[in-house]
């Protein structure tokens, strides 16, 4: 959960992990009660990146059967 860390989070760490091929990448907004989800990296860049409010539900394509809200955490 990033809090004091969510501007780097959401920059510098986020790009390096599209960089490196992380598929997925979840960054929560604890202030905010939100969940900045980066999906698809292309040539070092996210191609798709949504913002998920606390009481929606968060699954993962290679975990099928994992859910989660973050109103839940």
């Amino acid at each position: 959960m990033a809090n004091a860390t969510l501007t780097k989070d959401r920059g510098l760490k986020a790009s390096v992990c599209a960089k490196y091929g992380v598929r997925e990448l979840w960054v929560i907004d604890a202030n905010r009660l939100e969940t900045h989800v980066h999906r698809d990296p292309v040539d070092g860049k996210w191609t798709k990146v949504e913002v998920r409010k606390a009481d929606d539900v968060l699954t993962h394509p290679a975990a099928p059967e994992f859910s989660v809200r973050l109103c839940d955490i």
